[in-house]
């Protein structure tokens, strides 16, 4: 046997480049195809989506999914479990969502985070030689979300009321993840003043605990001497007042007018009245009836 037996065929290198090439586009084309149908018509979540705690809450689909979305009709949104109220994120924590997307359901995750200062409003505050200060009566309010705010001396000071005069002071005031918002104020302190007789003594009514529809003015407890909310807890008329309510409702028909004692109370709330010193002057207690009625019980 020779060799002139065999045929052999040469490999043209070029047809192999081609072939190769078409085939890496082939695949380009599948992949391409394949993402394409991806993003368009399957279901992507975004898998962490961060907001600040206040913020309004979004029902926009596109703010939830990845892909692109066509007809946001094709799709539905569920917040169930998530901390709303009035339309806002208004408790700091982790919630999952899900979307729907004809029988395809996907889930993801909420964080709800806190990140800013509260909004304060301070005042100077005048005490007597010697008298105790309590930083919080500086603030005259405290907007957030993370209460209770919490009041500190950027840099702490002994015998603040040692001696009269006026002292100027910087203040620190934060909520409950340390959002901060230093504050200048000037503490007054005067001989002969006590802070505490003009607290008890000022029985002008200056704001409520929350604000009330229709009110006007009606307490069912009036004090001869305001009251701290700290003493409060102790006082024993307040204290018979918060047992009452919280026994039987059937009590409170005794202090209704007869024309609506056949309608059943659906609600009630006791409201603490202030003067400007945050000294408790007085206490609402309020109904509201199945009729839609509110009612500001009197003795």
């Amino acid at each position: 046997m020779n060799s002139e037996d065999f045929y052999y065929e040469e490999q043209n290198p070029k047809k192999i480049a081609l072939f190769l090439i078409g085939l890496f586009v082939v695949f380009l084309l599948v992949a391409c195809g394949f993402i394409y149908y991806r993003k368009m018509y399957t279901l992507q979540v975004k898998s962490k989506i961060y907001v600040e705690v206040g913020d309004t809450v979004s029902k926009d689909i596109r703010d939830y999914v990845k892909n692109k979305v066509v007809d946001k009709n094709d799709y539905s949104l569920y917040l169930n479990g998530v901390a709303i109220s009035d339309n806002v994120f208004d408790v700091v924590g982790e919630y999952a969502y899900r979307v729907k997307y004809k029988s395809v359901t996907r889930k993801g995750k909420i964080i709800v985070q806190d990140t800013k200062a509260p909004e304060v409003a301070v005042a100077d505050l005048k005490v007597g030689v010697d008298e105790e200060v309590d930083l919080n009566e500086f603030v005259t309010s405290c907007e957030d979300y993370s209460k209770p705010c919490s009041v500190h001396l950027k840099k702490e000071r002994e015998d603040l009321t040692s001696k009269a005069g006026e002292f100027s002071l910087e203040i620190v005031i934060e909520d409950n993840y340390q959002n901060a918002v230093t504050k200048k104020v000037t503490l007054i302190v005067e001989e002969g003043y006590s802070r505490k007789e003009a607290s008890e003594n000022d029985l002008q009514v200056d704001h409520l605990e929350s604000e009330l529809e229709n009110y006007k003015g009606e307490l069912f407890i009036r004090y001869t001497k305001a009251v701290s909310e700290v003493d409060l807890e102790d006082d024993e008329e307040y204290q018979a007042l918060v047992d009452m309510v919280t026994s039987d409702t059937t009590n409170y028909y005794e202090y209704m007018p007869d024309v609506y004692k056949l309608n059943r109370i659906d609600e009630f709330n006791l409201i603490n009245v202030y003067n400007k010193y945050n000294y408790v002057v007085g206490v609402v207690l309020w109904v509201k009836l199945d009729n839609g009625t509110s009612l500001y019980l009197t003795k």
